[in-house]
């Protein structure tokens, strides 16, 4: 009889689930993380300086792939449709999982049912800047600017539905006068037409513009935090230029397709929540005007929804929705 005992329970090992759900098992093999940009960009770059630290933590490699289009839904939804099993997450962010439904744009997945926040990863701000051409020293310089030549002013979005399309649209709105918005397909492709000139002004993220401010090509005018950025401390916030409308916090998280394992989620999150940790990285973000931002799932679950009814009310406010 103990011989049988122990061949059964030899067998039931044999038999139990590998991966997610087999708890401290996972993972077993790589895991991807979808980023719904192009390469290049700034939430591509975050996520591959955290996926290389995540691999020690995780004993396994972590991938990296792009999937850009349809303002970061396309990654969105093949991660949404993914098996539930820890292997495919998500770095989604405020543009895809926020404003875009905040704006009407429509979702090819149920938002509220088919994503499982892990953490949230970063939290940043935006920046408003203008060629140092154009010879605008001040937020009220670039509006009475735009007043005055209605319809001729350029300005970029990474795509409509996005963060900068909106934040865009809403300080060309307080200006009371049109500006011409000019579709480009990520975030780091318009920056030789702004530095040129081609385009008047823009709303960017810190890390891509401040190498040009640094070198005197790019003017900052405003930046969307609720506090002035240390590397950054003669630039005003959008409050105190007069535009609290503006003020925002920037954020990023990893999602996981809903119905994934609790186990997965929670050693993800406890491996992300150590790469985040790390002095020497948050000095590095901290000096690009950015803040690493670890964590529980239930908070990232209680801000993404926040957020999601905060932009809502936003746009039905200022009334602006995509054409």
């Amino acid at each position: 009889m103990r011989c049988l005992g122990v061949l059964m329970a030899a067998a039931a090992m044999a038999c139990a689930p590998s991966g997610a759900g087999a708890g401290d098992a996972y993972p077993t093999r790589p895991v991807t993380i979808v980023v719904p940009y192009p390469a290049g960009g700034i939430v591509d770059v975050r996520v591959r300086e955290v996926a290389a630290d995540l691999e020690k933590r995780l004993a396994q490699q972590v991938l990296v792939e792009n999937r850009p289009g349809a303002m970061g839904l396309l990654g969105a939804d093949r991660v949404a449709k993914s098996k539930p099993d820890g292997y495919t997450i998500l770095a989604g962010s405020i543009s895809d999982l926020a404003i875009a439904p905040a704006l009407g744009v429509r979702i090819p997945f149920d938002i509220d049912k088919d994503l499982a926040p892990i953490t949230q990863f970063v939290q940043g701000e935006a920046i408003l800047v203008v060629p140092a051409s154009v010879g605008v020293e001040s937020v009220a310089d670039l509006l009475r600017l735009i007043r005055q030549k209605p319809g001729e002013l350029n300005y970029p979005t990474a795509g409509q539905g996005t963060l900068l399309h909106f934040l865009g649209r809403v300080f060309v709105k307080a200006a009371g006068a049109e500006a011409v918005d000019v579709p480009y397909k990520g975030g780091s492709m318009y920056m030789p037409d702004l530095v040129s000139g081609r385009l008047q002004f823009a709303f960017d993220f810190v890390p891509t513009s401040l190498p040009f401010i640094e070198g005197g090509r790019l003017r900052a005018l405003l930046t969307t935090g609720a506090r002035r950025i240390p590397i950054l401390p003669q630039v005003p916030t959008a409050r105190e230029a007069g535009l609290p409308e503006l003020e925002i916090a920037t954020w990023a998280g990893f999602f996981a397709p809903a119905g994934t394992p609790r186990p997965a989620i929670d050693r993800l999150n406890a491996a992300f929540a150590e790469v985040l940790s790390q002095p020497a990285l948050r000095a590095r973000w901290q000096a690009q005007g950015a803040e690493p931002k670890p964590s529980s799932p239930e908070d990232f679950l209680a801000h993404w929804r926040a957020e999601r009814v905060r932009w809502k009310r936003v746009a039905d406010a200022t009334g602006i929705k995509l054409e």
